[in-house]
């Protein structure tokens, strides 16, 4: 598991930082999860749905094998239980990331948030405030929406 989450991440991590270590790279994998997690938490209501959006983007975009999904699952909620505010999380993500990869962890939020295809007012909340806490301009935030929209559309009518 280790190796197959570290070479995607590694990815998402700057060339330029040859310091970084397993346990760095699994500390950002736990904290996008942790994020995803209290977006999928914001309007009080985690279904089965958001789940699956959340278990998707493990495998598909941080590359963590099927098989691991629960345990990185359970590493990040106990990640989310110890952080304090939002900031302790995204500040991991901001030292590691690349803006390209928060920009995708952002997208990946939004397709949370939007399974239900509904935007609660929290959620809407936590999304500005994830958007501010790891400097993505306007411009990018709205078109991580939009990208979002979209690929759940496209994935519901090809459900139907």
């Amino acid at each position: 598991m280790l190796s197959a989450i570290k070479q995607k991440l590694a990815t998402f991590v700057p060339a330029s930082d040859e310091n970084s270590s397993e346990e760095r790279l699994l500390t950002t994998a736990y904290a996008a999860t942790a994020l995803l997690i209290e977006a999928a938490q914001a309007d009080n209501d985690f279904d089965a749905s958001e789940l699956r959006q959340i278990e998707h983007t493990l495998t598909g975009v941080l590359g963590i094998d099927a098989s691991e999904v629960r345990q990185t699952l359970d590493a990040a909620q106990n990640e989310l239980q110890q952080a304090t505010c939002l900031h302790e999380l995204t500040s991991i993500i901001n030292s590691e990331w690349e803006f390209k990869a928060k920009i995708e962890l952002l997208e990946a939020m939004w397709k949370v948030v939007l399974t239900d295809q509904y935007i609660d007012p929290n959620e809407q909340h936590l999304m500005r405030k994830i958007k501010g806490l790891l400097h993505i301009p306007q411009s990018e935030y709205i078109g991580a929406k939009i990208r979002a929209k979209a690929a759940l559309g496209a994935s519901n009518q090809g459900g139907q």
